[in-house]
């Protein structure tokens, strides 16, 4: 039995939930709408948090209140994701499972669990998100739910990516493909063909990459998943740029930049600033490129995504190396390094140790130099990306002949 001042938080929140609603259906349509949109729910986010939670403190003891819960977390998504923190999620989505055990909602509870997963892959806590994740495909083949099967193989892919495995990615998110085409879920096929192709890029198979790439583009259009679609470009943006097409790649990166304007999307804007701004370093545009690496570095901070920021430091030294500012240079790279290995981040750390050394290189300091390409080489092995161990193999070589030099300088 609820009491009276918990039947009136319930009738308020169903009153929040039509809100929610409207504002969620109108941020998907793009454009001013979006825009709108985030007006309308961040007037209302403070009231309906507190309502959330306090719905979340008492869910299990009724079954309306749970199933107001429920369809909050899953309406509410595309505006909710934007302004709460992953923690703060988790422990909602604790609550809201919670609900669900004490009702059998068997159903209902895999989705959580897989959503529990996502915020915990988020907070970088890979083994506990993978046994979330399998826990929920696990509980969706039994009861035949091919949809939450296709989001979890999905985000299967996206912990092997995290964790350095491209091809078990690469698999996954193309299982999650099919799965999708299976129940004809346009949107789900979109995002997990763009995933594939980040899967190659990532194995640096950049012509592979493109199609899947463009093909997902399509279906967002389509769709009308402008999200989805700011996000393709940058990463359209990503191959022309590693294909040496700057040009190209400017466009694509300043097109994302405009959706993720549109949409009030930093952490889509946070990354397609630095991309932009290295794109604009590889054109020579250095004077160009520095204000956009500082906001992006800025965002991130303020976004608290340690990843990022530690990317966008590392290319910070690399422009500041361009530019012969060698001490900045070694600053931010270092910086980078030091929060790539926090983060256990083997990626990333082989790619701030390459850098580095290419720096020591060119500074003359061979001993460091070769201690930060070895073990570049020997992370780019342990990931199984052959064309990193190639570059960085033949960094050591001309870090060797340079070596070599000196020595028979000495001896003269």
């Amino acid at each position: 039995m609820l009491s009276t001042l918990q039947l009136a938080q319930m009738r308020a929140f169903r009153y929040y939930l039509g809100i929610v609603r409207g504002a969620a259906t109108l941020y998907s349509s793009g454009r001013e709408g979006s825009l709108e949109a985030l007006e309308v729910f961040d007037h209302e986010w403070p009231q309906v948090r507190s309502l959330l939670e306090a719905l979340l403190s008492f869910a299990t003891k009724n079954i309306e209140v749970a199933e107001l819960c429920w369809e909050f977390l899953g309406v509410g998504a595309p505006l909710y994701d934007l302004r709460i923190t992953f923690a703060e999620r988790l422990q909602h989505l604790l609550a809201a499972k919670a609900a669900a055990a004490r009702f059998n909602k068997d159903g209902v509870q895999a989705r959580i669990q897989r959503q529990i997963g996502w915020a915990q892959f988020n907070l970088k806590q890979y083994e506990a998100a993978m046994d979330s994740i399998k826990l929920s495909l696990q509980a969706a083949t039994k009861c035949g739910d091919l949809e939450n099967q296709c989001k979890c193989h999905g985000a299967l892919g996206s912990i092997y990516r995290e964790m350095g495995d491209y091809l078990l990615a690469k698999d996954a998110h193309f299982k999650a493909v099919q799965l999708a085409r299976e129940v004809g879920n346009r949107k789900l096929e979109g995002e997990h063909l763009g995933n594939v192709g980040n899967d190659l890029r990532n194995l640096d198979r950049n012509q592979e990459a493109l199609p899947y790439y463009l093909d997902a583009l399509k279906i967002h259009q389509e769709v009308r998943d402008r999200r989805s679609e700011g996000i393709r470009f940058g990463n359209i943006g990503l191959v022309h740029s590693n294909l040496g097409e700057y040009p190209e790649a400017k466009a694509d990166f300043e097109q994302a930049l405009r959706i993720a304007a549109e949409l009030g999307d930093d952490k889509n804007r946070v990354f397609n600033l630095g991309s932009l701004a290295t794109t604009l370093q590889k054109l020579g545009k250095f004077g160009d490129a520095l204000p956009l690496f500082t906001e992006a570095v800025s965002l991130a901070q303020k976004l608290s995504d340690s990843r990022l920021e530690g990317w966008w430091l590392g290319k910070l030294g690399c422009l500041y190396q361009d530019m012969g500012e060698f001490g900045l240079a070694e600053r931010f790279m270092r910086r980078a390094l030091d929060i790539a290995v926090a983060l256990h981040d083997r990626r990333y750390e082989g790619t701030h140790l390459s850098t580095l050394g290419s720096l020591y290189m060119k500074l003359g300091r061979l001993t460091e130099g070769r201690e930060c390409l070895e073990r570049s080489v020997a992370l780019a092995k342990d990931l199984g990306i052959e064309p990193w161990v190639k570059i960085r193999e033949e960094k050591l070589a001309r870090l060797a002949a340079l070596e070599s030099a000196a020595s028979a300088a000495e001896l003269e």
